[in-house]
């Protein structure tokens, strides 16, 4: 088996790294180790193996499944960051983790990924595919005016901050920030999610996963656009964004299933 460990570039990380690669080796794998941030340097790596290690943050995790999405190969993510609603495990459980791994006891999840086009001067132009979520938000301090239609058919404007379409993994990111609702990992939506809409006028709407969604800028200026927090570029006025289900998911490795309202109430403080 051929695996690939993927870690955030800080020291924590790169230590457990090589503990891992240790243990891995040790079990008779072939291992190899990439700093996260090196990833668009090495995509031909990243494709060659059976499995790939995320040890990081949610971030690190949402990179990865950008770069590999649709090729099958299974993310097993070790949460090194704040929250790690993607992670499977934590780094001390990563001994049980390992000998559960390589006796495949473990479930593989696939999740829903949306792909995003934007339509300028009758040139169609794919921005790329997210696992969380497509953001349009102003670039200033100032409300933008977007139009939102679902399949063609006018449905609102919203006129604030921004908007979020999200996955039902991504609706307890920002999505979740904002206002919108969570969605279950086995519910095949979307949610359409305002950004301080102004006089609150605005409510989150959630839609078919087979939807095409069309956001069209009114705005004056330019709104930047966003998939999974890395900026794709600018909205300009009366250009148009279109939000459809990919035909690419990406498979993650969960050990334990976790319900939601756990995952959720993980990320509160503690103390206040």
């Amino acid at each position: 088996m051929k695996v690939l460990i993927l870690y955030k570039s800080d020291s924590r990380a790169y230590q457990l790294t090589q503990r891992i690669r240790e243990d891995l080796t040790g079990k008779g794998a072939i291992v190899s180790t990439l700093d996260s941030n090196k990833i668009s340097d090495h995509l031909s790596d990243l494709i060659s193996n059976d499995l790939i290690l995320v040890l990081g943050g949610d971030g690190t995790i949402l990179k990865t499944a950008q770069h590999i999405a649709g090729t099958g190969i299974p993310l097993l993510g070790v949460n090194l960051g704040k929250v790690g609603f993607l992670s499977s495990i934590e780094p001390d459980e990563w001994p049980v983790a390992l000998d559960r791994l390589v006796n495949f006891q473990y479930s593989l999840d696939k999740y829903l990924m949306i792909k995003t086009e934007l339509i300028s001067e009758g040139q169609r132009v794919e921005l790329g595919t997210a696992l969380n979520d497509v953001v349009i938000r102003s670039q200033a301090v100032r409300p933008i005016t977007i139009g939102i239609s679902i399949d063609n058919q006018n449905y609102s404007i919203y006129r604030g901050d921004g908007v979020i379409c999200a996955t039902p993994t991504g609706s307890t990111a920002y999505s979740y920030s904002a206002g919108g609702p969570v969605l279950a990992d086995n519910v095949k939506a979307l949610v359409i999610t305002p950004i301080c809409p102004l006089l609150s006028c605005g409510r989150a709407l959630v839609v078919d996963a087979e939807s095409q969604i069309t956001i069209t800028s009114y705005c004056e200026f330019a709104t930047e656009v966003t998939l999974d927090g890395e900026n794709k570029g600018c909205l300009n006025k009366r250009e148009r964004v279109l939000i459809s289900r990919s035909d690419k998911n990406v498979s993650i490795i969960r050990m334990d299933r976790v319900g939601l309202a756990k995952k959720i109430h993980h990320t509160w403080p503690k103390t206040i």
